[in-house]
């Protein structure tokens, strides 16, 4: 069995580091291999999710459809892209917003 590091709290309550910030960075690490077409380095774009080590952003790609432009369009500005390359920054968007709960307000 593995030992913890015991973490203290404000309220002085200390308690084992919870397992699930270990079963997140697997998860997380096992995923990012799948996705072979997102790139991450420090030194570029902020550290952001890249496609393929260019400076285009997943983030961009994925606002870019939010605001309603078509993949086709999308590929029109960015000629040195691929349809798989936004498919999979679709995934990763969606990979990344599962499991979060976002306060969402009513629009009436």
């Amino acid at each position: 069995r593995r030992s913890f590091r015991k973490r203290r709290y404000r309220n002085g309550n200390e308690r084992e580091a919870p397992r699930v910030a270990l079963l997140a960075s697997n998860r997380y690490s096992s995923a990012m291999n799948a996705f072979d077409r997102i790139t991450q380095r420090p030194g570029q774009m902020g550290g952001k999710a890249c496609i393929r080590g260019l400076r285009v952003t997943a983030a961009m790609l994925v606002s870019q459809i939010g605001a309603g432009r078509t993949i086709d369009e999308v590929l029109a500005d960015y000629h040195y892209l691929e349809r798989d390359d936004i498919l999979q920054a679709l995934q990763y968007a969606a990979w990344l917003a599962e499991g979060q709960d976002l306060a969402l307000t009513d629009a009436g």
